[in-house]
């Protein structure tokens, strides 16, 4: 399989002479050799062996592209804001899926915070049923991070053709529910779960994926505590705070605990009082309403009842 020169290369700062391994590659080869083996030029990219423990032994006239220590085989995935390739690490001779953000060097505030929050988030999380992180980093000013390469489809691949079978789709939502119970007991909400973002690998297991929206319920925890109006419900000291913040980065549970759904309602009620007043006026007008109707409609009731009665018995 082979694919056209992607114009973005240059945009992604993928390396054109950089060949840090190349004798991992094929045999002959030497750290000095340029990235194009020498021959006829093609101008396309080969796609390599899936394989990691196949040797690979280029043709003549392939180019390889390099990414720092990733070698770029395959394009798998491309969204509004990033693109993901199957690559080998080389260091470690492991595939891999290689995230990066599409703009590169040109990509806004926004989207690397968002690159980012997927990274640290899905980090934080070691379970089978979630898609680890591998490496999170920057190379010639490209953001990117690499994580466990999934080979297999994604759930939404799987039912585009038609609903799965009842056993079937109970004992995948069992599996993906234990994976995001898991990322919520570390803090981690995903916020973006959908059959696109939970890939199935050979054997049909569900692997959640892309937490670019997650949110940390914990990180926003401590930030509410620190942000107490009542002294007595913030930290104590400075260096409790950096504790447990470092109880946090260390993916370990916070002594913080979050504001309950009471709380937050009681703190709306006190921010928005002739509103809330409002409700709660009408609230009571809806209910006793709804008392007086039942009274009065029991009372009709019984008194058609007695008149049944009194009716039959006259006759």
């Amino acid at each position: 399989m082979t694919s056209n020169h992607n114009p973005h290369d240059e945009t992604l700062g993928f390396d054109k002479v950089e060949n840090p391994r190349v004798d991992n590659l094929h045999d002959g080869a030497n750290q000095d050799d340029d990235v194009t083996l020498q021959g006829p030029t093609t101008g396309e990219f080969e796609t390599l062996p899936p394989d990691p423990t196949v040797p690979v032994k280029p043709s003549v006239g392939t180019r390889i592209r390099y990414f720092g220590d990733y070698e770029l085989l395959t394009e798998i995935a491309r969204g509004g804001m990033g693109v993901v390739y199957r690559a080998r690490q080389n260091k470690l001779n492991r595939i891999v899926a290689l995230k990066m953000i599409l703009a590169g060097q040109f990509a806004s505030e926004e989207d690397v915070q968002r690159f980012y929050t997927e990274a640290a988030a899905a980090a934080l999380l070691d379970h089978p049923g979630i898609v680890p992180v591998y490496e999170v980093g920057e190379h010639q000013g490209q953001h990117f991070f690499s994580m466990g390469f999934v080979e297999g489809s994604s759930l939404a691949a799987r039912i585009a053709s038609g609903p799965l079978p009842p056993r079937e789709a109970a004992s995948l939502l069992k599996l993906i529910a234990e994976a995001i119970a898991y990322a919520h007991s570390k803090g981690v909400i995903h916020r973006d779960l959908k059959p696109a973002n939970v890939l199935l690998d050979k054997q049909g297991t569900p692997k959640v994926t892309d937490f670019g929206l997650a949110k940390n319920m914990d990180l926003e925890t401590i930030c509410l505590k620190c942000l107490q109006k009542d002294p007595n419900k913030r930290y104590d000291t400075s260096g409790e705070l950096a504790a447990e913040i470092e109880r946090w980065q260390k993916g370990e549970p916070i002594k913080a605990r979050a504001v309950s759904r009471t709380e937050r309602t009681w703190r709306w009620i006190r921010r928005n009082p002739v509103v809330s007043g409002l409700l709660a006026a009408t609230v009571l007008a809806l209910i006793s309403g709804t008392i007086v109707s039942t009274y009065f409609g029991n009372q009709a009731k019984e008194e058609a009842s007695n008149a049944r009665v009194a009716e039959g018995k006259a006759k």
